[in-house]
């Protein structure tokens, strides 16, 4: 996403910060798809608590994020698998759905989450001034 999102002041630091996977797995979950020996996709699921180790809410629905595919194995499913593998631990828990935070320049990701049934709730979106910096989308 950098060549679309790193004119944005905040996005090297929001980078370094949630792609750092070996301090945010000891939080939360990560799922991996992987081929060969090799990981080729990824998806996180925040329930009780986020990447960061924060607390979230018992009422809050558990969260997706980091959702990526390696470009050699994009269009083969493992993005959708994963997905539904994730939705699927989240409602064993008990949540009341599954969130998660795609931006415009995501936008190749949105017909897949809307195929799994999330839909957009503007009263959660990112916005910083007119520009909605990432739109908030919620299943189950």
């Amino acid at each position: 996403y950098e060549p679309v999102a790193g004119d944005r002041a905040w996005w090297p630091g929001w980078f370094r910060r949630v792609g750092n996977v070996e301090v945010r797995a000891k939080n939360a979950p990560v799922l991996v798809a992987v081929e060969n020996r090799r990981v080729v996709g990824t998806i996180m699921l925040e329930v009780d608590q986020d990447g960061e180790g924060l607390m979230r809410s018992p009422d809050a629905p558990a969260h997706l994020r980091m959702l990526a595919v390696d470009m050699e194995y994009r269009r083969q499913g493992i993005g959708r698998q994963l997905a539904l593998v994730a939705i699927d631990r989240a409602r064993k828990t008990g949540r009341s759905g599954v969130s998660l935070y795609a931006a415009e320049y995501m936008m190749a990701s949105h017909p897949l989450y809307e195929s799994l049934g999330f839909e957009r709730d503007t009263r959660h979106d990112v916005q910083d001034g007119d520009v909605i910096e990432a739109y908030y989308l919620l299943t189950f």
